[in-house]
């Protein structure tokens, strides 16, 4: 997870220099030959969309500039064994429950005090009724959302890479996004925490310029083209 701060001190997207703070709360996935010695992948993830809000570009709501100090890092490392091995079957499970628009059965995967960052969000979410009410407007704002997953384990977080396609066939109230019947390919990373077999807190990190530049909110500045996802890595094995 990467924290990235700065200043507004050029032209983006046709806005001239503000000067004002900008940042945002990207993840860096990474991917080494057997050796350990030379990168194979390597994919960002980031939103965007926050540095546009932050300039006054978009009137959506984005996080705050992050706190950009060097606090000591968490460091994980997989043990592959059994406690990894459960935690990776209940992504998958949160997985097939999402893509099968399941609400219920994705509600239930989560602790009762879930709390869910989504890095295109400008708060965070707490609760599981929270949580399954947001999917019930999701799938209503996007009825045919389905994303491959591609998930890897170490200690009590999963981590997981998703391409998903959607198109925006109803509303969505609490982004104030009316249908636009537009097509979406979205890219998503995510981190869980799991605790006895639930998912106790989640991270999302996507581009959120990518998502209204393809639903038409933003127009692409000139010469570029509506974002796309890359092509999917190979399978990852936890």
């Amino acid at each position: 997870v990467v924290n990235v701060a700065g200043t507004h001190s050029g032209p983006f997207f046709g806005v001239e220099a503000t000067k004002k703070p900008v940042g945002f709360v990207g993840v860096r996935v990474v991917k080494f030959n057997a050796a350990g010695t030379q990168m194979t992948f390597d994919r960002h993830t980031a939103d965007i969309g926050a540095v546009l809000s932050q300039i006054g570009a978009s009137p959506a709501p984005a996080r705050p500039v992050p706190d950009v100090s060097r606090p000591e890092p968490e460091v994980v490392v997989a043990k592959n064994d059994e406690a990894e091995t459960k935690n990776l079957e209940v992504v998958k499970q949160v997985c097939a429950t999402f893509n099968a628009h399941d609400v219920a059965g994705s509600g239930a995967l989560v602790a009762e005090d879930f709390v869910m960052h989504d890095m295109t969000s400008p708060d965070d979410m707490k609760g599981r009724a929270a949580y399954e009410g947001l999917l019930k407007e999701l799938f209503v704002a996007l009825p045919d959302k389905t994303g491959t997953c591609t998930a890897w384990s170490a200690g009590d977080y999963v981590v997981n890479d998703v391409d998903w396609t959607a198109t925006n066939k109803g509303d969505f109230p609490s982004m104030k996004l009316k249908a636009t019947g537009k097509s979406l390919k979205i890219h998503d990373s995510e981190i869980y925490r799991l605790k006895e077999g639930k998912v106790v807190e989640y991270w999302r990190f996507s581009n959120g310029l990518a998502f209204a530049m393809q639903l038409g909110l933003v127009p692409p500045p000139a010469g570029a083209k509506n974002p796309e996802p890359p092509p999917a890595d190979e399978k990852k094995t936890p």
